[in-house]
């Protein structure tokens, strides 16, 4: 084994990837902000120096502001020439500044701060660089040892912090993993990643390689329980990540006995693994039928909570008096409809009580009966507390819109915060009602939270269509939900949206089959290559009067997202005021889409606005109904929308749609993508595409189903 200080030593060595070249210090003005990442790091920004040149740097800076003056030390270039700072520190220019600085400090007051000031000046970064700094500090009236002491720490613990995460960066972590170790461990984050390096997968730090050559750096032992744990526990997240609740065991202990070769030789058995399979908390080994699963115990315990919860809601039903003839004929005049035989069907199944859902194809009039539906809960129960939600902030944003009540996300409802999914609050749902839209998008671990809410005795309605694309979260809740056959569903086949034989319901319902997609009055297909595609669909909206929704699967690459953007913003963007986030230029007037939801600010997870203002360090928001400014640094969550992908544009409609479906991409075009963006649209669908990403869905249909364990844990439970 090797010691402490030779491992410090080797690990230091292991993640460095550029070529280092002394440079000294610089000082100047943030001049742009190229990339801010969601912990607000800004790792990539350009910076008037003194000398008054212009340099392109990257490094760590934790919320900047446009025009700060800084000092950036250990410089360094990178193979393209980049200037990389491992540390910096604010410049101050004023007594203000320094005094708000020192205030940081426990116990130094404002009155306290100036008397520093006044006895050391303002630049309080550089006071530890004084030889004389304790004396000085000792001078000051007032600012007795613990003080003094108080204030030396946390000037120690500033510059600790540059000089761990310049650490942290060289092993390779990415800059957001080695933000969050510094502020969930501070100036000791060092030791704790060498105490067991894979604590950073477990952390969702690091990947398994990552943290298997950091600890063969420390001279770790091939054969060691927590490497052994570690392995295991990466092959099953890997199968999480892949939309899998659970993986058959054989499979899960071939690809742990392939991770586990050591330099090449030394090979740990599948028989040890398995034996850590059954016996280490972090796992649950099942049996169906006869076959061997293995899941993590986090996604087998909120599989057993969903179990659980909807049978108790099922068997705490409380029943609604059933609608008489005249009570029905006067819902329908009040929504200015006439329901078909398969939406009257939801009337009595409400009326039974407990949960229920209503399926259907896009198109089939679901909102339309889910209005009818809170129109007899009303009629029965006027003073009912009736909860609209949905997983995303535009889906319940627009449930609000066709409802006239308001909508929230199911995050919001269950007290999870934005990037953080732990509970706030245990209370139950104070609500006789819930209805939840767009059930297809919840994963498992949010339909487990969201289910324990409930109290029993709620009526609960669960929409969706199980054949669009499923969460992007571990789990099919909703599609083994209704294949169980644990709680009544109401399916809606007749179209409303389009008219029955329109090829938009056609090519989407047939996608789904497998049956070749055919030209319409209504869709229209025209092949092209991967680098024509962007340029295609900009010329076609030059011919429609109203912006159509352009939908890509893939961001990247010359017909994804990202480049389609571009090629629309150039063309039809209506400003010259700009401003730079996230390495993309944004322009006023420049239509955006929000990718993450913030209660603070109250804007909400695909939520679609424009850009109204940009001024000194700000940008404004216009949405429908109101408009939100915030600063640059906080505006990580803001996407440009001229184009936007196939999963984002669920629970959103439009007139009309171009969908691009690139080569490169071909194997993401199953049925339920192709399905998801041809229902999109409510008149007219222009498919983009190549003949192998247009015929892919043909020989495999449907995306395969996901490997989950709720189908059989209710399957089980209701006998």
């Amino acid at each position: 084994m090797l010691s402490a200080k030779k491992r410090v030593e080797k690990i230091r060595h292991i993640g460095k990837r550029m070529q280092c070249k002394e440079a000294g210090n610089m000082r100047g003005l943030v001049e742009t902000i190229y990339f801010t990442n969601t912990s607000g790091i800004s790792e990539f920004l350009a910076v008037d120096m003194d000398d008054g040149s212009r340099v392109r740097m990257r490094g760590f800076l934790l919320r900047p502001k446009i025009g700060a003056k800084l000092c950036f030390e250990d410089l360094a270039k990178d193979p393209d020439g980049c200037t990389v700072f491992k540390s910096t520190y604010l410049l101050l220019e004023t007594r203000e500044e320094a005094s708000k600085v020192l205030c940081g400090a426990d116990g130094i007051s404002r009155k306290t701060a100036d008397k520093i000031i006044d006895v050391c000046g303002i630049n309080v970064p550089e006071y530890l660089k004084m030889p004389d700094i304790a004396k000085k500090l000792r001078s000051v009236p007032g600012l007795g040892p613990s003080k003094t002491a108080a204030l030396t720490g946390f000037l120690k613990t500033q510059a600790d912090h540059s000089d761990e995460f310049g650490w942290l960066t060289a092993t390779g972590l990415t800059y957001s993993s080695a933000t969050t170790l510094l502020k969930l461990h501070g100036a000791s984050v060092r030791e704790w990643v060498l105490k067991d390096p894979y604590q950073l997968l477990y952390a969702r730090c690091a990947d398994f390689k990552l943290c298997d050559r950091i600890a063969k750096a420390g001279g770790e032992d091939p054969w060691s329980p927590r490497r052994i744990r570690a392995i295991l526990y990466a092959a099953v997240s890997k199968e999480s990540k892949k939309g899998n609740t659970r993986c058959e065991l054989d499979r899960i202990l071939k690809e742990c006995e392939r991770a586990s070769v050591w330099d090449g030789g030394t090979v740990v058995p599948q028989d040890l693994f398995s034996l850590y399979a059954y016996s280490d908390q972090r796992f649950r080994v099942t049996q169906s039928r006869e076959s061997a699963y293995i899941a993590s115990a986090k996604n087998d315990k909120a599989e057993n909570s969903i179990c659980g919860d909807v049978l108790r809601l099922k068997h705490s039903a409380r029943k609604l008096i059933p609608l008489t003839d005249e009570e029905y004929a006067r819902i329908e005049a009040a929504a200015g409809v006439k329901y078909n035989e398969e939406q009257a069907l939801a009337f009595p199944i409400l009326a039974s009580g407990g949960i229920i859902s209503i399926t259907g194809f896009p198109g089939t009039g679901k909102t339309t009966l889910l209005n009818g539906l809170i129109r007899y809960i009303t009629m029965r129960e006027p003073d009912a507390k009736i909860l609209l939600c949905a997983p995303t902030g535009r889906a319940a944003s627009r449930m609000a819109e066709v409802s006239g009540r308001a909508g929230v996300t199911i995050h919001r409802a269950v007290h999870i915060t934005p990037y953080d999914h732990a509970v706030r609050s245990t209370e139950p749902l104070e609500y006789q009602f819930i209805i939840a839209d767009e059930m297809s998008m919840c994963d498992t671990d949010l339909c487990a939270r969201f289910f324990s809410s409930i109290k029993s005795g709620t009526f609960v309605i669960l929409t969706g269509d199980p054949d669009q694309l499923p969460s992007v979260g571990a789990g099919q809740v909703f599609r083994d939900l209704i294949a169980s056959g644990a709680i009544p569903v109401c399916r809606l086949t007749m179209l409303m949206r389009q008219k029955e034989g329109s090829m938009i319901a056609v090519n989407a319902r047939g996608s789904l089959e497998g049956d070749a997609l055919r030209e319409g009055t209504d869709f229209k297909i025209v092949q092209a290559e991967d680098e024509e595609m962007a340029d295609m669909a900009v010329r076609t909206c030059a011919k429609l009067p109203v912006m159509p929704l352009i939908l890509s699967p893939v961001i990247g690459g010359p017909a994804g997202v990202a480049r389609i953007n571009q090629c629309m913003q150039e063309r039809y963007r209506k400003s010259d005021i700009s401003t730079s986030i996230n390495g993309v230029r944004f322009y006023v007037g420049d239509p955006v889409i929000m990718t993450h939801n913030n209660y603070n600010l109250e804007y909400f997870n695909g939520e679609t606005g424009t850009v109204a203002a940009i001024r000194e360090g700000y940008l404004t928001v216009a949405f429908k109904d109101r408009s939100v400014t915030m600063e640059l640094a906080d505006a990580t969550d803001v996407a440009l929308a001229y184009a936007i992908t196939v999963h984002r544009a669920q629970g959103t409609e439009n007139d009309r749609c171009i969908v691009i479906l690139p080569s490169y991409a071909y194997r993401m075009a199953t049925g339920e993508l192709l399905n998801t963006a041809f229902t999109r649209a409510k008149k007219d669908v222009l498919l983009i595409a190549t003949k192998p990403s247009m015929d892919y869905h043909t020989t495999h249909g449907r995306g395969a189903l996901r490997c989950c364990g709720l189908l059989d844990k209710l399957t089980a439970a209701i006998g």
